[in-house]
């Protein structure tokens, strides 16, 4: 009787075990191997990709947008030169970790360029995020400490959730742009992946055609969180009402401050400008919280850790605040100076100034206007000096600009060349051309001249076609001087044409040489 009672219990127990529901568990999201790049730190390797002036690192695929003839002959649009800078050779300036990094850069032209990578294995619904160090050295002038004339370069970080290979294209997101010049810069941007494959790009491209639009690329990083995986709960079985437990208080998520100061130290000031009294000034990697903008946008208004408000430059904080949201706030009035006393002014006595001679005005004579004529060759040899039977080519686009500005721009058309710009004043001048498209060149895209009074240079540019060029593993030699065999036609034309003026300065000058010493006896 007992063991039957003892049975009838553990199976009331069995029971009551078995109607007590199983709690919900939630899948951790995997990470999906921390960074996914390959050649993040760009330190393994560059190779050319077409033409000796792209050469880019593995891994990394070069884009640009392409512009129309209109476009390059206006200086706009033009596919920019990649280039490993080597901190072995340049110092550490321009390269944020190792040895090497990705350098990017056009003269006197505007480019929308970068770099991109394709990375496959990518559950779709993950969230991506991707971030990659860069510097900008947008100038008009030649000294790399300054930003003189900056061209308004911006660069960004972005993302093709589908895995399209367009910098162009509507799929891409973007994070938003930063601009800055000779500091290194984070941007990065973050999604959710529509495919298996996905594309990372960066992307720089300034306002205006300065004469030097230099990016360069360093340590980028792709991380992947995966979808959580909902584990499916059994319906619960009904069971006696039991009292309602306390709810938990979900954590208070970390604020992401507004902004952090990006540069050394900024400094705070009462208003939008250097002429505004200086408040305090801010280290570096300091929270500010952001309360207002100027109407342009260039600088803030924020709130320092120790309470005190005032004015920052926008390009000297990593902005963390969409800024379409920040409200504009009017400038404060520049501060009056403070006036001094007006010292007495004791009248000098008069008197009568002593007539002089005026003397005859020297007449200065006119310089003679010079020329610089271009054209562009079939080298089939690719020896860098045109032969005879070399025809000339169509579609190569030449810029002509001076130090400050472009001057003009033509194309060939293969037929009426060599084509010449005219009518110009002694100076320095510097002569671009754009390769006839699927060809590359043999001889220098780009000539620096020093044009005298009614010179004429004759430039000849080689261009080969892309499919007959066959690239070789470079010999482990010491890198020699590129050859100047293809400019010795055009200098021996320039001496030629301008002989003729030499002789006759020479001429004038000994014949009023002789005259005066006529004069003498």
């Amino acid at each position: 009787m007992r063991r039957k009672r003892l049975a009838h219990g553990l199976v009331i127990l069995m029971l009551l075990l078995i109607s007590i529901p199983a709690a919900p568990i939630e899948a951790v999201p995997p990470a999906q191997g921390g960074n996914l790049l390959n050649n993040a730190g760009f330190e393994g390797g560059y190779s050319q990709r077409g033409a000796g002036e792209l050469e880019v690192a593995d891994h990394w695929d070069p884009w640009w947008t392409g512009g129309s003839a209109e476009d390059n002959s206006a200086g706009f649009n033009y596919r920019p030169e990649y280039k490993p800078e080597n901190a072995a050779i340049y110092g550490m300036r321009r390269v944020h970790s190792g040895s090497l990094a990705q350098k990017q850069f056009n003269t006197f032209a505007h480019h929308r360029a970068g770099i991109l990578q394709q990375v496959s294995g990518i559950t779709p619904g993950s969230t991506l995020t991707f971030s990659i160090w860069a510097q900008v050295w947008s100038s008009g002038q030649d000294n790399p400490d300054k930003c003189g004339d900056f061209g308004n370069y911006r660069v960004w970080a972005g993302i093709d959730p589908t895995g399209g290979r367009e910098g162009n294209s509507s799929n891409v997101v973007w994070g938003e742009s930063v601009m800055s010049c000779n500091q290194w810069v984070l941007v990065q941007v973050t999604t959710v992946a529509d495919s298996g494959t996905i594309t990372v790009f960066a992307k720089g491209e300034p306002e205006y055609r300065m004469k030097h639009n230099d990016a360069y690329w360093d340590d980028a990083t792709l991380t992947v969180q995966a979808p959580p995986t909902p584990t499916p709960v059994p319906p619960a079985p009904t069971r006696p009402p039991t009292s309602t437990p306390a709810p938990t208080l979900a954590p208070t998520p970390t604020p992401v401050p507004d902004a952090v100061v990006s540069a050394a130290t900024i400094n705070v000031y009462a208003g939008p400008g250097e002429v505004y009294d200086l408040l305090t000034q801010v280290p570096q990697g300091t929270f500010v919280e952001v309360t207002g903008r100027n109407s342009s946008g260039d600088w803030l208004t924020v709130v320092t850790a120790d309470g005190k408000v005032g004015w920052v430059p926008a390009s000297q904080l990593q902005v963390n605040v969409q800024m379409a949201s920040v409200a504009e706030e009017a400038a404060p009035a520049t501060p009056t100076p403070i006036p001094t006393d007006t010292p007495t002014v004791t009248p000098t006595p008069e008197y009568t100034p002593t007539p002089t001679i005026t003397p005859t005005p020297t007449f200065t004579p006119t310089p003679e206007v010079g020329r610089i004529c271009v054209l562009t060759y079939d080298d089939r040899n690719a020896n860098g000096m045109r032969d005879p039977g070399e025809a000339l080519l169509a579609n190569a686009v030449f810029t002509l600009a001076d130090p400050t500005h472009v001057i003009g721009a033509y194309t060939t058309n293969g037929l009426s060349e060599p084509y010449c710009f005219d009518g110009l004043l002694p100076g320095y001048y510097f002569v671009n051309e754009l390769n006839s498209p699927g060809h590359d060149s043999t001889t220098y895209d780009t000539w620096g001249i020093a044009l005298s009074s009614g010179s004429v240079f004759d430039l000849e540019f080689g261009d080969r076609r892309a499919s007959k060029v066959t690239v070789e593993a470079p010999a482990p030699s010491p890198e020699t001087a590129p050859t100047r065999s293809s400019a010795l036609p055009s200098v021996g034309k320039t001496v030629y044409s301008a002989s003729g003026i030499i002789v006759l300065a020479l001429a004038a000058g000994i014949f009023v040489s002789f005259n005066l010493l006529r004069r003498g006896r």
